[in-house]
């Protein structure tokens, strides 16, 4: 919750259906959110205003291997954007449901059967996680320089490898 510059984090277990309510929320003009940790951290999840009681729901879906050949920033936004350079930084905007993850090595506990099939000696890649299905853009930020593709997820909890090389 961000109250004016001030911010309050607060946990709640995530029930079966994929939501999770925190209660006691004090007044004033604040957003919800959930944010991943472990091999979800960097996706963001962004809810209503804050109320008393406020549900808010993590999307489940695909997962995305995206291939890159160089190190930089993965991130996948609903919808079809493109990333805007400004000389010295790249920004993409989008909705309230966004996965961001640095490009790193490929190893044991991060390769994906899917990846394998365009994994080439040298590249690197992000995993993302718990991809809702519907369009979506996954933009690879490499200092100044970007480089975006749309796709459209499937339903289900299918792994697809892309490469943004």
């Amino acid at each position: 919750f961000d109250l004016g510059g001030a911010k309050w984090i607060d946990r709640a277990v995530v029930g079966p259906d994929r939501s999770a309510r925190i209660a006691g929320i004090p007044a004033g003009n604040a957003t919800t959110g959930l944010a991943g940790t472990g091999d979800r951290t960097g996706h963001i999840v962004a809810g209503d205003i804050a109320r008393d009681g406020a549900t808010v729901k993590w999307p489940g879906g695909a997962t995305l291997d995206v291939v890159t050949a160089s190190p930089g920033e993965v991130v996948v936004v609903r919808g079809y954007v493109e990333a805007r350079s400004d000389h010295a930084k790249v920004s993409v905007t989008g909705g309230p449901d966004f996965a961001l993850a640095p490009a790193g090595p490929i190893g044991f506990s991060t390769e994906t059967p899917e990846g394998r099939r365009v994994y080439a000696r040298g590249d690197l890649h992000a995993v993302l996680r718990d991809i809702a299905p519907g369009p979506v853009s996954v933009c690879f930020l490499a200092g100044a320089s970007s480089k975006c593709m749309h796709l459209v997820v499937p339903p289900g909890t299918a792994t697809m490898a892309v490469s943004l090389k």
